[in-house]
């Protein structure tokens, strides 16, 4: 099977992790705790080292940047105001300052002068009122000003509103500590959103901050994926395989991997197959059945390794004609290793008749990133296998074939006279350079 690099998350267009401190307002909260046990999941390993609060430096681009958090903050906002439910209506309901009196309906407007006035109680209220668009226009700036005042006042309802605009703004470092604030009101959703936080400080971070990222990551990813959160699972499952945060265990991915496969998701069942396939050679009629579900959804990782299974008959029976098929769908896709493969079908009439033209087409196709495609396409242009010799083109893919360390066309070049002829800075230059046709 192709050794693909295991899933992770989805790149951010903003790499730098966000200060702690931009616009936060008061954040604290007076049970606040980044290791409280996982709802539903097993207990993870604690850790005595505290999570680093990293200080961005000010540079000359500072108005930049600050253009920056306008923009993020206005997507997040958007973003907010139009997934979250709304949570108020008109009339308004406005507090007395005595304890226990009953709510008297007003306006909008009532209830602005009202928080103008000092009255913590209807913060909320404001806040949500311009981020909904209710009995007002929608107004960013006053819905994070407001929501920022509630917060400072105490609520946790405040901290996680800012929280899902941060994380929507991708200023994870600024919505980790107001998930830990709004903990215990998280849905499955906001506990993923919260370990993506930490998994996105550990990819930043190094040492113990890393090692305590990583594990807080599994922890939240845990709450989520116990609750059929689909993507947690598949994040746990992740994590797992590759030992971030936990100790490695194919036994513990395949578990989480499933739990996102039996819902459809066609990553999860590629990753769940290929850990199959792995954990043990009886596995392999289930991995193939897996292969097969997430090839039919479109998936090229599987439709490849479904092939070799149909090539090689592991799990299935032989069957070269559909291996074929599966092939060029994934070749479709522009799946190198599926068209390198398809070129050897080509070449050696397996699952087709033998056709030495589209074998070197495919050859050239793949040559570009591939170092055995580009050194097979080489030897066809050197031996005019299914193609023109061509020696000078042949020359220039053996070099690219080089250049991506494949040893038997660094075997190859020394043999063509023109290298011989060549001073050694000559190979070297031709071996560092990207002089090679463009496909």
């Amino acid at each position: 099977m192709n050794n693909q690099e295991p899933f992770r998350p989805a790149p951010r267009s903003q790499k730098e992790s966000p200060v702690f401190n931009v616009e936060q307002g008061d954040s604290s909260c007076s049970s606040r705790s980044e290791n409280p046990a996982p709802l539903q999941a097993a207990t993870v390993e604690a850790s005595s080292s505290p999570v680093v609060q990293p200080v961005r430096k000010r540079g000359c681009f500072s108005v930049a940047i600050f253009a920056a958090i306008l923009v993020g903050g206005a997507a997040g906002f958007y973003y907010y105001t139009t997934t979250q439910p709304q949570k108020i209506k008109e009339p308004f309901a406005l507090l007395s300052s005595s304890s226990g009196a009953e709510a008297e309906p007003v306006s909008f407007s009532q209830l602005l002068k009202a928080a103008q006035a000092g009255n913590k109680s209807v913060y909320l209220q404001v806040a949500e009122a311009y981020a909904h668009g209710v009995g007002t226009e929608q107004n960013i700036q006053e819905a994070r000003h407001w929501y920022l005042a509630a917060e400072k006042s105490g609520s946790v309802a405040a901290s996680l509103a800012l929280a899902e605009m941060d994380y929507a703004a991708a200023s994870y470092a600024a919505a980790m500590p107001r998930y830990t604030c709004a903990l215990a009101e998280l849905t499955a959703e906001q506990f993923y959103r919260f370990a993506f936080c930490h998994y996105h400080a550990f990819e930043q971070a190094t040492g113990e901050e890393a090692a305590e990222h990583a594990r807080l990551a599994v922890h939240y990813y845990t709450n989520a994926a116990t609750q059929q959160h689909a993507q947690a699972a598949i994040q746990l499952g992740h994590c797992y395989y590759k030992g971030i945060g936990v100790e490695v265990s194919i036994t513990e991915a395949i578990i989480w991997f499933s739990v996102a496969a039996e819902q459809g998701v066609v990553e999860a069942q590629f990753r769940l197959a290929w850990c199959l396939m792995q954990q043990a050679p009886s596995n392999n009629e289930l991995a193939a059945q897996w292969l097969s579900r997430a090839a039919e959804q479109g998936h090229a990782a599987a439709a490849y390794n479904l092939a070799l299974c149909l090539l090689s008959g592991r799990g299935v029976e032989k069957n070269p004609q559909l291996a074929l098929t599966y092939l060029q769908q994934a070749a479709e896709q522009n799946y190198t290793s599926a068209i390198r493969r398809l070129a050897f079908c080509y070449r050696d009439g397996e699952g087709s008749p033998r056709n030495l033209p589209l074998a070197v087409s495919c050859f050239a196709r793949a040559a570009e990133h591939d170092a055995e495609s580009a050194y097979n396409y080489a030897w066809c242009l050197h031996h005019g296998f299914g193609v023109e010799p061509n020696l000078p083109v042949a020359l220039a893919w053996y070099v690219r074939a080089a250049q991506l360390q494949y040893p038997p066309a660094q075997e190859v070049l020394p043999s063509f006279r023109l290298v011989r002829l060549m001073p050694n800075f000559g190979l070297e230059w031709m071996l560092k350079s990207q002089n090679y046709p463009k496909m």
